[in-house]
């Protein structure tokens, strides 16, 4: 699913003044994450593009485990 390995990218942060690093990696470009895609990102046509949406709480309630949930919080939360 990867195309690389993770790699750690460190960026200057001026807001901060520190050195902030991260860990980075890339995602090929494959059919089975159409459904994700499909599930976060509609096509507004009023507007013309495509918005990034939350599907129904119905969804959000057997996507989001408790593991999967404790994941979110303990990271950036994005």
């Amino acid at each position: 699913m990867c195309s690389n390995y993770p790699f750690i990218s460190q960026d200057y942060d001026r807001q901060y003044d520190k050195i902030k690093y991260s860990v980075r990696f890339k995602t090929m470009s494959l059919p089975c994450w159409n459904y994700w895609y499909e599930l976060f990102y509609v096509y507004d046509a009023k507007l013309g593009k495509i918005i990034k949406t939350l599907p129904s709480y119905e969804i959000m309630f057997d996507l989001l485990t408790p593991v999967a949930l404790a994941h979110w919080i303990m990271g950036d939360g994005a």
